[in-house]
């Protein structure tokens, strides 16, 4: 072990041995992962893949109750619901209980394996399917993907690639999570704002548009810091930015060509790149576009006084919430439509590589269920992702892109997410169609680590943008300096010693 990293946790070695003593229980560091013991020919084992058998074409008159756990949001159970019911049109006497997941899934999935009370189905994302999945408390679903394919009743090609891969085992294994959309953060923006500081929304000249650049982004950000100025405003944020979540700041670094992970045990974050990145999010603070991460006001995007929102929220939910805001509904009350008020554009593109965030939600199967209950639980799953299921998810009213290519305009026929809503939909899906889409795949170097990993990145990012030189631009070259060495320790610490 490299002691003297451990220095930057603030934790000697001596303390943690005598924490050890006087509690008499082992320390697992934030994000280890517990082995569950699963058989290795349902999970797929440390580097294998999964070997059981399989039935995809179960009787259809079965009777039984699936349980789902599900996070305890009221639109997530409402689509779980709703599939339930399009899935039982084939599987009449199949019936779902819904158990809502309260905070952190890993925790809360590993505290039903140890109880013995494990779901049939789980909700996760490419993150906690991770570590869940090493754990081995998920079961690869590729024998079931091999068996369809072969059947010609599945066929992956029909998925974004993009994010398929985000369900499975480093990124590109064993499928242990079936994404139940596509998750691209994109920018949500108030055109009224915009349009009262005076910014071009012309649709034939705007620069606020689909593959806009970061350049484009800082123009119009100017524009309206100077409309809010003069109008009484300077207090105000333009953006809420979420610099802090690695969907951003992931894509950020990426695009300026920054790295984290060199040859060996070596990381690689402290370079010129990563200072052009840093520099690119502490521009945002300093000139007042968006707020410090450690303040505690924000531009507050959701209460009708902030112009952007850096966000993968689904359109319909962020209107839902923009449309109860009093000068919101004084301009529809005007005769202004909801394209009118509100709409998404691309993240903007930074470099000659550019990125841009992308996640999946999804749903695994139990690992510990019998091989009757999987062959249900896989069928559910698969009409979660046919149009149908798709349609449903977006009828619900989160309109989450569906993650079908075949679905991909919402103003086509027998294609729901649109929700008849003239929004730029379009946005969601530009990215991964360029090759731009960007997954959050450092953490891959230790999955079990991921939130360890991402804490480090985020530590930097933070300590840097939120930091006020007192001597000039030496100072804060130097704090640069040492705050990237601090995240290159705490990188490998957390990937190679703990």
């Amino acid at each position: 072990m490299k002691i003297l990293r451990f220095k930057r946790f603030g934790v000697s070695l001596l303390c943690m041995c005598l924490v050890l003593i006087m509690s008499a229980c082992i320390l697992l560091p934030t994000g280890s992962v517990d082995d569950g013991g699963g058989d290795d020919s349902v999970t797929g084992g440390d580097d294998g893949t999964p070997t059981y058998a399989v039935e995809i074409n179960p009787d259809k008159n079965a009777a039984l109750e699936l349980t789902v756990s599900v996070s305890g949001d009221a639109h997530e159970r409402k689509i779980i619901e709703e599939l339930g019911k399009g899935f039982q049109k084939e599987y009449p006497n199949i019936t779902f209980k819904i158990d809502p997941i309260s905070g952190n899934i890993y925790d809360t999935v590993m505290g039903y394996y140890r109880a013995n009370r494990m779901p049939d189905l789980l909700m996760a994302n490419s993150f906690s399917m991770l570590t869940l999945g090493a754990a081995k408390v998920v079961a690869g679903l590729d024998p079931y993907i091999e068996a369809e394919t072969q059947n010609g009743t599945f066929d992956a090609d029909d998925y974004y690639a993009d994010f398929w891969k985000l369900g499975q085992r480093n990124f590109d294994g064993t499928q242990w999570m079936v994404p139940r959309a596509a998750d691209q953060v994109v920018v949500h923006y108030n055109k009224s704002i915009l349009r009262a500081a005076g910014v071009d929304l012309d649709p034939a000249t705007t620069k606020v548009k689909n593959g806009w650049t970061w350049r484009d982004f800082l123009d119009v950000c100017a524009r309206v810091r100077s409309y809010y100025d003069g109008h009484g405003m300077g207090n105000l944020y333009l953006i809420d930015s979420y610099l802090n979540w690695e969907a951003n700041f992931n894509a950020i670094l990426r695009s300026c060509g920054a790295e984290y992970w060199g040859e060996g045990d070596a990381g690689a974050i402290v370079s010129e790149n990563t200072k052009t990145a840093l520099n690119l999010m502490k521009d945002l603070v300093e000139k007042k576009y968006t707020a410090k991460f450690s303040g505690a006001s924000q531009a507050n995007f959701d209460g009708g006084q902030g112009a952007f929102l850096f966000h993968s929220r689904a359109s319909s939910l962020t209107w839902n919430i923009l449309k109860e805001v009093t000068a919101v509904k004084n301009e529809l009350g005007g005769g202004a439509a909801p394209e009118d008020i509100y709409d998404v554009a691309t993240f903007p593109l930074i470099g000659d590589s550019p990125k841009i965030g992308a996640g999946a939600a999804g749903y695994c199967v139990a690992a510990t269920i019998d091989a009757s209950r999987r062959d249900y639980a896989w069928q559910f799953l698969k009409f979660m992702l046919s149009r149908d299921g798709q349609n449903i998810i977006a009828e619900c009213g989160a309109n989450y892109p569906p993650i079908r290519k075949d679905m991909a305009d919402p103003t086509a026929e027998g294609v729901s997410w649109g929700l008849n809503l003239g929004f730029n939909l379009d946005a969601y899906t530009w990215a991964a169609r360029q090759g731009y889409a960007c997954a959050t795949d450092f953490i891959l170097k230790r999955p079990a680590m991921a939130q360890d990993l991402i804490d480090a990145v985020n530590t930097m990012i933070k300590n840097y943008v939120d930091y006020t030189p007192a001597q000039g631009s030496a100072d804060a070259n130097a704090k640069l300096d040492r705050e990237m060495q601090y995240c290159r320790e705490s990188l490998e610490y957390w990937a190679f010693d703990a």
